[in-house]
């Protein structure tokens, strides 16, 4: 059979939100991520804050993780684990992301 598609009407409720990104990207010092696990510490003059909760981190893998909790100044934790390769000594790029 033919689908017919003359008279039918499709209807999408939702809205359209963008954030304002109003914070420089935080790159200062290294961090050592490793394979499975949630945990990120950072070295070399990195200094993570609460207020980075809810931002996304760029780890050596080249994909973007959301920061789901803060635990110290050189400890922060991931929503999901980090699926890359163990790796020390790395550099990233703390931002945040329009929805």
């Amino acid at each position: 059979p033919t689908i017919e598609s003359a008279g039918n009407t499709l209807y999408f409720r939702g809205r359209k939100t963008v954030k304002d990104r109003s914070v420089d990207d935080y790159t200062t010092g290294t961090i050592t991520a490793t394979n499975g696990d949630e945990t990120i510490t950072g070295a070399g003059g990195a200094t993570f804050t609460a207020a980075m909760v809810g931002r996304f981190i760029k780890l050596p893998d080249g994909l973007w993780y959301e920061i789901a909790s803060y635990t110290s100044g050189t400890e922060i934790e991931l929503v999901k684990a980090y699926e890359g390769t163990t790796t020390a000594g790395a550099t990233y790029t703390i931002g945040e992301m329009s929805i």
